[in-house]
């Protein structure tokens, strides 16, 4: 597995998109979008670093995108692991 802490990108999905990214040796671009996943902007409210902003109750959550399983934390650290679902070429 491998972890991830970008503070270039300030959300949440752009950091996971980013992260996957670079473990596949790509642009951003050139990954499927992760609204086909996921609702990136319901990614990005649970995950707030927003002080203002409820608290969710999640710590983290897990699913698969782009051939890897995605764990986010609150903490903002963004693990992948490959896809059980999914080989990936060259991992």
């Amino acid at each position: 597995m491998t972890t991830h802490r970008s503070e270039f990108f300030r959300s949440t999905s752009g950091r996971v998109v980013a992260a996957v990214a670079e473990r596949k040796g790509a642009e951003p671009s050139e990954l499927e979008p992760l609204y086909r996943t996921l609702d990136p902007d319901s990614l990005d409210d649970l995950f707030t670093e927003d002080g203002d902003a409820p608290d969710q109750g999640v710590d983290h959550l897990t699913f698969d995108y782009a051939g890897y399983r995605v764990t986010v934390s609150r903490d903002g650290t963004v693990d992948l692991a490959p896809s059980p679902d999914r080989a990936v070429p060259g991992q």
